[in-house]
């Protein structure tokens, strides 16, 4: 049962292991999505990497939740007027921002993982071999069990 203040988004998952249910629920707080809009994507180490450059982009990546998102009185996770009104290449950054956060949340609760690394960022840090298709994921981890390989989509 969620808490009254926690979002609920249902999901649908693809090549999990019988561990992940192929259709749930992902219950969350603000508070997760928020640090899962800041760190998804980075190493701890690199979140302020950049000093005050780095709290101006906490400060941007916090703003989706006010600005952007509500939840509904059934705690569906849901737009703003704001967020609809947008031209369509800010809505396709938003929807890759909170699908990349949602990612991150889904990998932690459900996954076990600490933190979802950008491929583009760290698969040389880390070693990661590519096959020949120009497809690749966006995310990549480490868990208990090895790795997982996520990929963000904003639907």
């Amino acid at each position: 049962m969620a808490a009254a203040l926690d979002f609920e988004v249902p999901y649908q998952a693809e090549a999990f292991g019988s561990e992940v249910a192929r259709t749930g629920v992902l219950t969350f707080s603000a508070s997760e999505l928020a640090h899962a809009l800041f760190a998804t994507g980075r190493t701890p180490g690199d979140q302020a990497k950049y000093g005050h450059a780095s709290v101006w982009e906490w400060l941007h990546r916090m703003s989706v939740i006010p600005a952007y998102i509500r939840r509904a009185s059934d705690n569906r996770l849901v737009r703003t007027q704001l967020a609809r009104s947008m031209d369509r290449s800010e809505k396709v950054s938003l929807s890759y921002t909170l699908g990349q956060a949602l990612t991150g949340v889904f990998s932690q609760n459900i996954l076990s993982v600490r933190y979802l690394m950008h491929v583009d960022r760290y698969a040389r840090r880390h070693g990661v071999l590519f096959t020949a298709t120009r497809q690749r994921a966006d995310l990549f981890g480490r868990r208990d069990t090895g790795w997982v390989v996520a990929e963000a989509k904003g639907r």
